[in-house]
């Protein structure tokens, strides 16, 4: 008599995302179809309510096969897992690659448990990369209208000049500058 196996593929949902307990009491591994192209990232969350998944430090790549990724719970902790993606191309190894631009890696996003995918973790307008690069935390929104150094420029407007936000401003106070207009002929 022969049995069956079972395998996900690249039809199911969610890539055919599934948890297989293992032997030891809280104990799981994750598999799923991983397509070629695409770099995956788990995340957990112990309630389905919108901001409170996390990233784990899990990114795998594609290669059209199933991957796994092992984790654990204790028995009376709820834990729903669920994948991101993204099919962005970079060279070397994906933890050193910034899918979002933000200039932060993907292993350093995840390290401080920032979202990879998203440039702005915390929806206040200033990228991740930035905001760590003057000591800001990534997780939590800022004050826009903050002006740290006193020179008339707030955070937001620092960061979009890429300007150090303790350091003020060097104004013209000689009235050197001279704004040139073209015409276009009209």
């Amino acid at each position: 008599m022969m049995g069956t196996a079972l395998c996900q593929t690249a039809n199911e949902e969610n890539e055919g995302l599934i948890l297989v307990p293992e032997s030891t009491a809280g104990s799981y591994t994750l598999k799923w179809y991983g397509k070629p192209g695409r770099t995956y990232f788990v995340q957990t969350s112990d309630a389905l309510v919108a901001g409170t998944w996390s990233y784990a430090s899990v990114i795998e790549i594609g290669v059209g096969g199933v991957l796994q990724w092992g984790l654990s719970t204790t028995t009376t902790q709820r834990l729903f897992v669920r994948l991101a993606y993204t099919e962005s191309t970079f060279t070397g190894a994906a933890g050193a690659a910034d899918f979002d631009g933000d200039g932060l890696t993907n292993s350093a996003e995840l390290a401080l448990h920032a979202d990879p995918l998203n440039a702005d973790s915390d929806g206040d307008g200033l990228p991740d990369g930035w905001e760590v690069a003057y000591g800001f935390n990534p997780l939590v929104a800022d004050v826009n209208t903050t002006d740290t150094d006193a020179d008339g420029l707030t955070l937001l407007m620092e960061s979009l000049l890429n300007t150090n936000p303790y350091v003020a401003a060097v104004t013209d106070t000689a009235n050197t500058a001279q704004l040139k207009v073209y015409s276009s002929g009209f």
